[in-house]
């Protein structure tokens, strides 16, 4: 609310500004002239009543370049007219120019025009008391100091006050221009001059930017899409642009003589000229070379390039102005009409695309062709048909680059058109498929789930103690039902790892036991081709790794089988094991005949394994799992042939555990064989017997799974050992939990996703409540959430399963748990012989670190050495290992806030900080780690 008031206080007072000055603004108008039309005296301007004025010219060409203007006189000068070609001339060319006086109508100030074409130099004279005086100067070929008014047009301005007053004036030019340009003269009010050189400027200068805006264009997308022959469009077209420039007076040239007065400069014109044919002859040799088989097409680049080098070559060095001008337009002529003969020769070979710039580059080059032809017919010819193109020789090369450029770019905005189309018509698919990849991808996770869940329920099933029967034929059946849903489990398992593409569920295994384990399980199998294992290792007894069971057996397992395979009958499995740099090498070998040489070349051929497998090829489903889970373990595999023999060599490098501490829970074998050892635990359980004793009484077991078929297995499993009860949805399970009738769990096992009240709420609903808090809690986790393993442990899980399991790993879990409560109540009962009220612990004596904990009873509880080493290690306070040892007892929060006369609250406050300097997070790891 206060936020919305600001706002309309800020706006007023943005809206109160702007009226006092909306106000201020119209009151102050009233006080300035508003037709200043009114106020003005008409005056009488002087504005010329021609835009030229009308002259008389005639000419004289002075071979010998010695005459003087006043050594001139009118007889020798000819009738002509102000638009006249003189041709090539030697010496100078003077001109002589009649009007009349016209200050009258047209003012007295004017500019002598001289024409668009190149003239290297021109002097003008007027006639004065009977004398004739240098006015004034123009040129291309001269630095500016040396012109009257530097400018790219040629003119010279004129005041007709410094004439004789007569009713006539005349002027005369002496010019010199190096390759005989056509003479256009005219006399120009200045009025007129500045507004037509305005227009002039403006038209040229516009061009001048779309050219070279064009010419960038083509160079950067050339650049850009890393086609070359673009590059070279782009930069014939600029080199096109240059010479229309040139040829219009503001190119290179004439900036180029501001500097220092070259001989040779106007001859640049052709040099730009040649460089952008140069260009254009490489355009074409680039696309003739795409077809090789155009053959009949290299006589005509024998030709251009024969004509270009000797066109450059004598442009260069011929002094003769005449022969030059020949030679260039010959050359040009020549070199444009071959470019006509590359059309017709490829024009099968063009591109639909193509056809753009044919019909437009047909055009454009014929159009030069007459150009240049027409220049050199002018020259010899003074028909008016051969003098259409003077004066305009930029708006011929303009229409040319347009004509060249337009169709280029148009079909480069066509082919981006079509890119742009089908990027976005394969994004499309791209999409499609990548929806259909995701659905078979979660069709084949979620199907994988379902056939490892069943291939568990069969092997579960299969070890009931209703199913064990001493008949042979039934033990056999057993059996063979065992190893298959085993194996589907295993393959299963590494399907859904690779699927998923996370890491596997790991647990500690002590790997020579572990290894034996899947030797003897794989000896009756290979006994039946009579092959021998001879096993060596050098792996040290106690060293414990972290690898996920299944693929580890899978891989020790399926590599081995692989080699009995291709093996004959009657032969030695040579097997050794060792642990090098940190890596497991399993190197095996067994004699093979040269046709299972053959076989096993076929099965290492990794070009096939993108094809399926035949029926006939399931045998190599197993070598192909093994190599594709050593990946998982940054391993290597490597098969060698010697002599009669085939040796494989397996390298992995899973996590390891250097020293065990002396209760490392380790998994030392596998399937029926498994178990875990606890070093100074009693022997391994088996599952038939009573297996979770809890100080006499028979545990109490909640399992929590909405899986109808999963729950009836479990209690399958579990009825005769506990006392079980299950619950379908999450909200079954907390009301069970809730209820004071019902029996508290010693353990809770709950399936993470269970439907209504999630695994997250329950976990958190039961830190909270002091009922519950104290109850184990084994989540089961999909693979896919494997990792919320860690984090649930954090939050006061005790444990996690990893589904789908198998009936060993949850009788682990299970078993881990209650001997933790076992050995706990054990050590309690040793320890501590009554149990009193003492008075509390001087503030002073908090920090100290004694041998024996102070419990509020008559005496005290010696600590062992491990405790003690645990307390002065973790900084306790003396207040913090009472309420430690008073949680390894099992008690509550509640009870131990009774015990020592402190709150609740104040236990709950030390509990974070025993858990946090101890680096544990539940009360079952502290009770492993004080007991």
């Amino acid at each position: 609310m206060r936020s919305t008031n600001k706002k309309k206080s800020i706006f007023s007072l943005l809206l109160t500004i702007f009226t006092l000055i909306s106000v201020n603004t119209i009151s102050a108008q009233a006080r300035y002239i508003q037709n200043p039309m009114k106020e003005m005296k008409v005056e009488d301007l002087r504005v010329p009543e021609h835009k030229e004025i009308p002259i008389t010219v005639s000419y004289y060409n002075d071979d010998t370049a010695a005459l003087q203007c006043s050594q001139l006189s009118r007889s020798y000068f000819h009738p002509g007219s102000t638009k006249f070609n003189p041709g090539f001339y030697k010496g100078v060319l003077w001109l002589e120019i009649d009007f009349p006086d016209t200050q009258s109508t047209d003012g007295k100030y004017y500019n002598l025009y001289l024409g668009s074409e190149h003239i290297d130099v021109a002097d003008v004279f007027i006639q004065k008391d009977g004398q004739w005086h240098f006015y004034g100067r123009a040129g291309r070929s001269i630095k500016k100091e040396q012109m009257t008014t530097p400018s790219w047009e040629l003119h010279v301005p004129i005041d007709e006050s410094e004439l004789e007053k007569k009713e006539s004036h005349t002027i005369r030019v002496r010019m010199m221009a190096y390759i005989g340009a056509p003479v256009r003269v005219s006399l120009i009010p200045r009025r007129y001059f500045d507004q037509q050189h305005t227009r002039q400027s403006t038209a040229n200068f516009s061009i001048i930017g779309i050219n070279i805006t064009l010419c960038l264009i083509l160079l950067a997308l050339g650049i850009f899409l890393h086609d070359y022959i673009y590059i070279l469009i782009g930069a014939a077209c600029t080199f096109l642009a240059l010479t229309s420039i040139q040829l219009n007076g503001v190119g290179p040239v004439y900036l180029w003589n501001q500097i220092a007065i070259l001989p040779h400069a106007p001859r640049f014109t052709y040099f730009l000229t040649h460089t952008s044919l140069l260009f254009f002859t490489m355009i074409f040799l680039s696309v003739v070379l795409q077809n090789p088989a155009q053959k009949k097409s290299y006589p005509i680049f024998a030709t251009i390039f024969t004509a270009f080098g000797m066109s450059l070559i004598f442009s260069m060095t011929i002094q003769s102005p005449k022969v030059v001008f020949l030679i260039f337009n010959v050359s040009v002529i020549i070199i444009t009409i071959n470019y006509l003969f590359l059309w017709a020769a490829n024009f099968r070979l063009a591109h639909e695309e193509h056809s753009l710039i044919i019909n437009f580059w047909v055009p454009a080059f014929s159009t030069m062709i007459v150009f240049h032809l027409f220049k050199i017919l002018r020259v010899y010819f003074p028909s008016t048909i051969f003098q259409i193109f003077d004066y305009d020789d930029y708006i011929v090369y303009n229409l040319i680059f347009l004509l060249i450029t337009v169709p280029v770019l148009c079909m480069i905005i066509r082919r981006q058109r079509r890119r742009t189309r089908k990027m976005k018509n394969d994004l499309d698919t791209v999409k499609k498929e990548k929806t259909a990849l995701t659905e078979e991808k979660n069709l084949f996770a979620a199907v994988t789930r379902q056939l490892l869940g069943l291939s568990n329920t069969v092997l579960n099933a299969i070890r009931l103690p209703q199913m064990q029967s001493g008949d042979s034929s039934v033990k056999n059946a057993q059996g063979i039902i065992e190893r298959a849903a085993g194996q589907a489990t295993d393959y299963l398992n590494a399907l859904t790892i690779f699927a998923n593409n996370r890491p596997p569920h790991d647990s500690s295994i002590l790997l020579l036991d572990f290894f034996k384990s899947c030797l003897r399980i794989l000896t009756p199998l290979l006994s039946r081709k009579n092959i021998k294992i001879e096993l060596s290792h050098t792996i040290p007894d106690n060293l414990v790794i972290r690898a996920n069971l299944s693929l580890l057996e899978m891989i020790f397992s399926n590599s081995l089988m692989t080699l009995a395979r291709i093996s004959g009958n009657d032969t030695n499995l040579l097997v050794n094991l060792k642990f090098e740099d940190e890596s497991i090498i399993l190197k095996s070998h067994i004699k093979i005949s040269p046709d299972n040489k053959e076989q096993l070349a076929f099965m290492l051929d990794e070009s096939r394994y993108s094809s399926p497998l035949s029926p006939d090829e399931t045998n190599e489903l197993g070598f192909r799992l093994v190599k594709k889970a050593i990946k998982v373990y940054n391993g290597t595999f490597k098969a060698e042939t010697t002599g009669d023999g085939c040796t494989f060599h397996v390298t992995m490098k899973p996590d390891y555990i250097d020293n065990p501490e002396k209760n490392t829970l380790v998994v030392t074998r596998f399937k029926n064989e498994m178990h875990q050892d606890i070093n100074d635990s009693p022997p391994p359980y088996a599952p038939t017997k009573q297996i979770f004793p809890m100080n006499g009484k028979i545990p109490t077991i909640l399992f929590a799974e909405s899986n109808t078929t999963a729950q009836r297995l479990a209690a399958e499993i579990l009825k005769d050992q506990s006392h079980f009860f299950a619950a379908s949805t999450g909200t079954e399970a907390w009301n069970f939990l809730q209820d004071p009738k019902n029996p508290k769990p010693d353990v809770f096992i709950c399936n993470y996703n269970i439907p209504f009240l999630s695994g997250r709420e329950i976990l958190r609903k039961c830190t909270e409540s002091e009922t519950a808090k104290d109850i184990p809690i084994i989540f089961l986790l999909p693979t896919s959430d494997a990792g919320r393993r860690n984090d649930l442990i954090r939050r006061g899980a005790a444990d996690c399963l990893i589904k789908p399991y198998t009936t060993e790993e949850l009788f682990n879990k299970l078993y881990t748990i209650f001997s933790i409560s076992r050995k706990i109540h054990n050590a309690v009962v040793s320890q501590i012989t009554q149990t009193l009220r003492g008075p509390e612990i001087p503030p002073e004596q908090e920090g100290i670190m004694p041998a024996q904990v102070q419990l509020p009873s008559a005496g005290s509880v010696a600590l062992t050495t491990k405790q003690t080493s645990i307390f002065n290690t973790a900084g306790l306070s003396s207040r913090e290992q009472q309420i430690a040892m008073l949680i390894s007892q099992g008690k509550s929060d509640k009870e131990i806030a009774e015990l020592l006369g402190i709150s609740a609250g104040t236990v709950t406050t030390h509990n974070k900080k025993l858990f946090k300097k101890l680096n544990v997070h539940s009360r079952v790891e502290l009770m492993n780690k004080v007991r």
